[in-house]
C-alpha cells in the first residue's frame, strides 16, 4: 500500500485561483493522501471555498490562521501533517493528475530521501499542452544535486520531502525568497535525492506575484537569500560553489528586469547600483558555467559595463530574453 502523503497548500487571497487548484488536487491518481490547506488570513472568499472542498472531501483540512506570510503558513502545515511525506503546492498554482504518483515512484524506485520533478511556466489565462516523451531519471549524492537546482528550479514545490528534514530546516518567517534560502538545506539532509524531467507542475505567472511585482526595499531578501546560498556550498560543497555563482546571477538578472520596469530613473540606479555591487564577484564564475547561454553572458556584460549599457540592452528587450 502507498504511504500517507500530506500536500501542504498555504492560502491567501487567491479566490480566484484556488477551485483550479483544489480541483487538481482533488483528482489525484495516488490513492493515499491528505490536503491540509492553511487559510492564512485571507479577506477575500479564500477561506469559505477551503471550507467548502473540506466539506465535500474529507481528504480535505482546513486550518484558519493569522496572516503570517508563506513561510509561515508552509512550517504550520507541516506541523499538522500526519504523514511522514509532505510536498508543497503554491495556492494560485495547480498540479498534473499524477503529480503525487510521480513524486512517490521517483522516491521508491531510488530508495531516496527526496524527490524532485519539473515544472511549466504558464502566463496566466493560458493553456496547457504537454507531450509524453520518455523522461529522464537520475539519483544524486547531495553535492550534485544541490548544483543541479543551482542551475535549474529553487521552488519548494514538484518535490517530496520527509517531514524530519521539513522540522529541522523551517522556511524562514519574514523574509522573501525562501526557497532560496531553505530548499539546499533540506538537500544536504538526504543521502539521496532523485529527479525526474517530467513536467507535472504548473507555475501560473500571474500578476501581483512576488516574482512579477515591482519593486520594494523587501525584495532585497533575494541578496540575503543568495548571499547564504553561496557561502553554504563554499563550505559544504566547494567543487560546485560555480553553480551558486551562476544562481546569484540569474536571480540578479530577474531583480534586475523588474528594477529596469520601474518608472523612476533614480531608483532604477540605486537599485542597480546595489545589485552590480552584489553580483559582481560571480561574473567570471557563472559565465563560465556550461549552461550560460548567449543572452545570460550578454546580461552579465551589462551588469559589469554599468546602468547605462543595461538600460539600453534592456530597451531593446533583444539580448536580455
Amino acid at each position: 500500500m502507498h504511504p500517507l502523503i500530506s500536500l501542504v497548500i498555504p492560502v491567501y487571497n487567491v479566490e480566484k485561483y484556488l477551485g483550479k487548484c483544489l480541483d487538481s488536487v482533488a483528482g489525484q491518481t495516488y490513492n493515499n493522501f491528505e490536503v491540509i490547506l492553511v487559510d492564512d488570513g485571507s479577506t477575500d472568499g479564500s477561506g469559505k471555498l477551503c471550507d467548502a472542498y473540506a466539506e465535500k472531501d474529507s481528504r480535505f483540512v482546513v486550518y484558519h490562521k493569522e496572516n503570517g506570510g508563506l513561510s509561515d503558513a508552509r512550517n504550520y502545515g507541516v506541523a499538522k501533517a500526519a504523514a511522514d511525506l509532505v510536498s508543497f503546492i503554491d495556492s494560485d498554482d495547480y498540479v498534473t493528475e499524477d503529480y503525487l504518483e510521480y513524486l512517490w515512484d521517483l522516491m521508491a524506485k531510488f530508495d531516496s530521501d527526496m524527490s524532485c520533478a519539473c515544472c511549466k511556466q504558464i502566463p496566466e489565462g493560458g493553456s496547457v499542452s504537454l507531450n509524453h516523451d520518455p523522461c529522464t531519471e537520475v539519483v544524486l549524492d547531495p553535492g550534485r544535486a544541490t548544483e543541479r537546482i543551482c542551475c535549474t528550479s529553487f521552488g519548494a514545490w514538484a518535490r517530496l520531502y520527509k517531514k524530519q528534514h521539513l522540522l529541522e530546516y523551517p522556511f524562514p518567517v519574514g523574509r522573501l525568497y525562501e526557497d532560496l534560502a531553505t530548499i539546499h538545506k533540506l538537500i544536504n539532509a538526504c543521502d539521496k535525492v532523485a529527479f525526474g524531467d517530467r513536467k507535472i507542475y504548473f507555475w501560473v505567472q500571474r500578476n501581483g506575484s512576488i516574482t512579477h511585482s515591482g519593486i520594494s526595499e523587501r525584495q532585497l531578501d533575494i541578496f540575503w537569500a543568495l548571499d547564504g546560498l553561496y557561502d553554504y556550498i563554499a563550505e559544504k560543497y566547494p567543487p560546485y560553489v560555480s553553480a551558486a555563482s551562476y544562481r546569484y546571477i540569474m536571480e540578479t538578472i530577474d531583480f534586475l528586469t523588474r528594477v529596469y520596469s520601474y518608472d523612476n530613473w533614480k531608483e532604477q540606479r540605486k537599485y542597480f547600483k546595489l545589485a552590480r555591487q552584489k553580483a559582481l564577484p560571480h561574473l567570471k564564475a557563472a559565465c563560465k558555467r556550461d549552461e550560460a547561454s548567449y543572452r545570460f553572458k550578454a546580461a552579465s556584460l551589462g551588469i559589469y559595463c554599468g546602468y547605462w549599457l543595461y538600460k539600453v540592452m534592456f530597451e531593446s528587450r533583444k539580448l536580455l530574453r
